[in-house]
């Protein structure tokens, strides 16, 4: 079977995971949320700021970047469907032709 020590790494390895945001965290959680931004990953960014909401929930920061973030997504939702209307390839109907006897 598995030995302890394995067993151990395991049990390790997923407790950060689980354990809640501290204040203390605020800072990295900050951090985090501006770098995933810089990378264009907003979703992750989004993440990051809605962390941070559960330890300070009055965060002016991670208020504004969420609301700026819903007003970007709503914006996506109303361009989109006209930028893939344009954007769309033209299909060539194929030619008809006779069938053959």
């Amino acid at each position: 079977m598995f030995s302890k020590k394995i067993i151990w790494l395991c049990i390790l390895a997923v407790l950060p995971l689980s354990l809640p945001v501290e204040a203390a965290d605020a800072q990295l959680l900050i951090d985090r949320a501006h770098y995933w931004s810089k990378l264009g990953r907003s979703e992750l960014a989004v993440f990051a700021w809605q962390d941070l909401l559960l330890v300070e929930p009055d965060n002016a920061e991670a208020l504004a970047a969420l609301s700026q973030a819903a007003a970007a997504v709503e914006s996506v939702a109303v361009v989109a469907p006209a930028v893939e209307s344009v954007t769309a390839p033209v299909v060539e109907p194929a030619p008809v032709t006779e069938p053959v006897a």
